[in-house]
């Protein structure tokens, strides 16, 4: 019998819930000469994760176009992050990213959206765009959006 337990405070699905992150889905594009088309997702075998793009006339394909991915990120409550009973100190700073890998073309990448601060309570909206130019990409392309700490920030006495 085994048991895993974690030594630092863990982003668990009940934190998510709290600070009610809401991504959006995926938007898919690519540039055809002077116009920037939408490319159709078509779920593979009812999957909610694995994807087919296309584009309605057919012409769509990674080595002759580029591709753009377009996410948005709402965040409704995210001082539930902070502090004594979050996941970093009160002073820290937390990042949104995109996690890429495509392991056909044997690359991988982040792609930066964006930083939470413990400013307001606000709700906090995070938009991304990135371009993979043309022949950079082949086959599976898989997509990971994580949150990490950017800057930890001074814990106060409570918080240590």
């Amino acid at each position: 019998m085994s048991i895993n337990f974690s030594l630092f405070p863990t982003l668990t699905e009940e934190l998510l819930g709290k600070i009610r992150f809401q991504p959006r889905p995926y938007e898919f594009y690519f540039d055809c000469d002077t116009e920037i088309l939408p490319l159709i997702k078509e779920q593979i075998n009812g999957s909610e994760k694995y994807y087919k793009l296309s584009d309605e006339n057919g012409i769509w394909n990674l080595d002759e176009y580029n591709l753009i991915l377009k996410r948005e990120y709402t965040i409704k409550s995210f001082s539930n992050l902070f502090g004594v009973d979050g996941i970093v100190c009160r002073n820290a700073e937390l990042g949104l990213a995109i996690m890429w890998t495509s392991k056909s073309s044997n690359i991988r990448g982040v792609i930066d959206i964006g930083a939470i601060k413990n400013i307001s309570d606000n709700e906090k909206i995070l938009t991304v765009e990135e371009k993979f130019d043309v022949a950079m990409l082949r086959g599976q392309i898989d997509l990971k959006t994580i949150i990490y700490i950017k800057k930890s920030g001074n814990p106060t006495l409570k918080e240590e």
